[in-house]
């Protein structure tokens, strides 16, 4: 049983690895955009910056959804102990969990991603619509 939990902790690390990973990502990405943006002066490239951080954030927002669903998971694992015939050794699906859990949209406008990824498209409208 012990081993099974570290099984699916692992996992939920791995998936918040890689949403922080996204998220540098995602800076590096516009970075590098705006960079190119300051040699050209060319507005359509912060339109162009857009683009990339709408989809890491839901491709970020993705990873936070598989990540709640695996800590539901750990959370039904660990309190199986009164009922013995619900436990199925080392099954990391998560099918049944993700019917009773919440919908891929609250990841997408959850405070974590929402306000990081929010702010950085403001951010670019804003200096679009200054600098045009």
């Amino acid at each position: 049983m012990i081993k099974y939990l570290e099984f699916i902790q692992n996992i939920v690390s791995r998936l918040n690895s890689n949403s922080f990973q996204i998220k540098g990502l995602s800076i590096t990405i516009l970075s590098a955009l705006l960079a190119v943006y300051s040699s050209n002066n060319n507005l359509k490239i912060l339109i162009l910056a857009i683009i990339p951080t709408f989809l890491l954030w839901l491709l970020d927002s993705y990873y936070l959804y598989q990540e709640r669903l695996f800590r539901d998971l750990f959370k039904k694992i660990s309190n199986i102990e009164s009922n013995k015939n619900e436990f199925k050794h080392f099954d990391l699906s998560i099918s049944d969990i993700e019917k009773k859990t919440d919908k891929y949209l609250s990841a997408v406008f959850s405070k974590t991603t929402f306000i990081f990824y929010y702010s950085i498209i403001l951010v670019l409208i804003i200096t679009y619509v200054i600098l045009k």
